[in-house]
């Protein structure tokens, strides 16, 4: 029975890491998500209301960098698809292309 805790220990703990590198992942794919989902909801709204698909790619700032953005105009309807490669920090080697669009009226 002696050594037997820092066998359980030796087990146990590479998997608590595991499991939390991948929730940490999880988290970290849901964030850029979401911030792609409201790139592409801020990009639609403006080009709507009369700003030009580069004026409204400038008003991104920081936030336009690695992405690719699709603009497709139709019977006074404005699309926009944004695509980004996401690399997550907690796993180098997996990474994800993330897609978000968004509609509105042409104002």
């Amino acid at each position: 029975e002696n050594g037997m805790v820092t066998a359980e220990t030796a087990v146990v703990l590479p998997t608590l890491v595991l499991v939390a590198s991948l929730l940490a992942g999880l988290l970290w794919l849901g964030t850029a998500q979401a911030e792609i989902n409201d790139t592409s909801r801020f990009l639609a709204r403006s080009i709507s209301q009369g700003d030009s698909t580069s004026e409204a790619k400038q008003r991104l700032g920081d936030r336009r960098k690695r992405l690719k953005v699709s603009v497709r105009e139709s019977g006074g309807v404005v699309t926009v698809k944004v695509t980004k490669r996401v690399v997550v920090p907690t796993m180098p080697r997996f990474g994800a292309t993330l897609e978000g669009s968004s509609t509105a009226v042409k104002e």
